[in-house]
């Protein structure tokens, strides 16, 4: 679909790509199908609340539930939840608008809409009614006159509508994008029709803007490093706000290096939104301001999430420490708030009074009193007792494991993936030749591990990752290491970009066919085999890293369309380019037919 004919209401929009370390939906879940309302569902299983609002008359918490696919509804006077009912099978967020709320299912590609409702008994019920969106919607923005985004992980999609038309919403148009969109936001002031979508696995950013031809302009920018987890616009409407971590590639995995925060930081970006249209292509734009979390002895893992309290304050949540950080800019001063565990999104209440956190990993939500800045701790019922994937699920995303709190291991591998970037983490025996993070999804029987191929397990590999990339300061506990590695073993590889868009039709087909003769003709199959495309093999490919290597292991090409650098050094942008200008094991020229064939069969695995 044109971009014109997808922002007939001439909003210009502004595309981050990013990265985003767990795989938060592709998690299994246990989901009951009843729909009763009831108090609490009494589920006795973790519900992993993801996202949280207030009920426009600031009376309730309204929560949703990723695991379970529930809706929690919490009294804020009794501190009890009234309503708990399930509305779906994997929510992944959840948005309102006066007194509608709307709530993104990323297993079953809907959207819920619905309304808190009084019985005759004064009991709260829930009337939803469901949609069909874009496959795996992650997120959702609302504008201030009540237009609608949602946001496609991996099927790099985003959809926009206007919400009275929330009926009328085709599920099959939507703007395709060249990457996997993690967050989303709607410009203020001036900006206000500008629309800001960061990606989820590396560091570009795309500026769209109506131009005076009535087309679109496009404007393509590098921030690099970035690992974008959120976006959001300053008050004065003027700033891009990016909440992420900076990985260096130049630093390594020691623990000076991270004690300093000279390998992974974690900060705040301001960027002025009339530089995001310059007429550079390729660019890389510069912050105006950039606003450290933490220092050391005090990392302040993994920032997820940011909200505006007022002129002066605005809060974070920091999901890898647990806290919420509060802080005043005129001062630039930081105030710490303990959590539950893992707060993965903030809301602020309409009077402004209050704070409250989802709370992913405690079943709990986090209540803020923005007068003495306090906290409440409410739990949403019991979790039961956890599995060892459940514990390793936590554990993968705690960043008190490693050396001062500074990251976790869903640092690097954003929701399970990669972010896209480099790091100098010894993982290869040495340091000086940074390599380029691997996903981790789809990988627990792809054994050997590392770029060089000297790990032999995956326990052996989540050992090294907590004691040397992370400089834990304790040893890894042989019970977290067993449950990091169960959890590990869940996960799926990423889907294909072509099977979840749908688009291998009768000539797509025939391609498909080409390029798979071609990948055996060529043998790319000596070296990525089986049904894990891959093998144990140490291979000389042609490459030498910065201290001499040259033989590495092949990674798997399961979910290959959904990575953003290619080789170990991350040298090559595309599969394009990895043919056409790396000439990755070629011993012959490719026409561009075949080329293209080639790239085709790829996208599909």
């Amino acid at each position: 679909m044109k971009i014109g004919n997808l922002f007939k209401l001439g909003f210009c929009l502004v595309i981050g790509c990013m990265s985003l370390g767990l795989s938060h939906w592709q998690h299994p879940h246990n989901g009951q199908e009843s729909h009763q309302n009831s108090p609490s569902e009494n589920l006795n299983s973790p519900r992993r609340p993801i996202a949280v609002t207030f009920t426009s008359d600031d009376k309730n918490l309204v929560i949703a539930n990723r695991d379970t696919g529930t809706i929690s509804v919490v009294s804020l006077s009794s501190r009890k939840v009234m309503l708990e009912k399930k509305i779906g099978e994997q929510l992944s967020d959840l948005a309102r608008v006066d007194d509608t709320f709307l709530a993104t299912d990323f297993a079953k590609n809907q959207l819920v809409s619905f309304q808190l409702k009084r019985d005759a008994e004064q009991n709260y019920q829930i009337e939803s009614q469901t949609v069909s969106t874009i496959q795996n919607p992650v997120r959702i923005a609302i504008s201030k006159n009540k237009q609608v985004c949602i946001a496609g992980l991996w099927s790099h999609r985003l959809q926009i509508f206007s919400l009275d038309k929330l009926q009328q919403i085709d599920s099959h148009k939507n703007h395709q994008l060249p990457f996997a969109p993690g967050s989303v936001c709607w410009g203020q002031g001036d900006e206000a029709d500008c629309l800001f979508v960061g990606s989820a696995f590396s560091d570009q950013l795309i500026c769209i803007r109506p131009a005076k031809s009535g087309e679109f302009e496009q404007f393509q920018h590098q921030l690099p490093g970035a690992s974008i987890r959120d976006l959001q616009i300053s008050p004065d409407g003027k700033h891009l706000w990016v909440v992420g971590q900076k990985l260096n590639k130049l630093a390594r995995s020691t623990r000076n290096d991270i004690h300093w925060g000279l390998m992974l930081s974690n900060e705040i970006r301001s960027f002025e939104i009339s530089n995001c249209f310059s007429n550079k292509k390729n660019s890389k734009l510069n912050p105006l301001q950039t606003i450290a979390i933490g220092s050391d002895e005090n990392g302040k893992g993994d920032p997820a999430h940011l909200v505006k309290i007022d002129r002066d304050r605005s809060a974070i949540a920091l999901a890898g420490v647990h806290q919420i950080a509060i802080r005043n800019s005129k001062s630039n001063q930081f105030k710490y708030i303990d959590a539950g565990k893992h707060p993965a999104k903030l809301a602020i209440s309409t009077s402004g009074t209050w704070l409250a956190s989802a709370n992913t990993f405690s079943d709990s939500v986090t209540l803020v009193d923005l007068k003495n800045e306090k906290p409440i701790n409410i739990s949403l019922g019991s979790m039961g007792k956890l599995t060892s994937a459940q514990r390793g699920e936590q554990l993968f995303f705690d960043a008190t494991l490693s050396h001062d709190g500074w990251l976790s291991c869903g640092s690097c591998h954003v929701r399970g993936h990669t972010n896209g970037l480099l790091n100098d983490n010894a993982s290869d025996g040495s340091f000086d030749a940074p390599k380029l993070v691997i996903s981790t999804l789809g990988r627990a029987n792809t054994a050997p591990f590392a770029w060089n191929g000297n790990v032999k397990s995956l326990a052996q590999q989540v050992k090294n990752s907590i004691e040397k990339t992370m400089q834990s300061d304790n040893a890894a506990d042989d019970q977290q290491v067993v449950d990091i590695t169960n959890y590990l073993k869940q996960l799926a590889p990423p889907p294909s970009l072509y099977n979840i868009r749908s688009e291998i039709g009768d000539g797509m087909k025939k391609s498909v066919q080409t390029g798979q003769k071609l990948f055996n003709d060529l043998g790319c199959g000596e070296c990525h085999a089986g049904k894990s495309y891959t093998s144990r093999k140490i291979v000389d490919v042609g490459l030498v890293d910065e201290v001499g290597a040259r033989k590495f292991n092949p990674p798997s090409l399961l979910g290959v369309s959904q990575r953003t650098s290619y080789l170990h050094d991350g040298r090559a942008k595309s599969l394009d380019q990895l043919f056409a200008e790396q000439k990755h094991q070629l011993d012959q020229a490719l026409t561009d037919h075949q080329r293209k064939a080639l790239v085709n069969f790829l996208k599909t695995l």
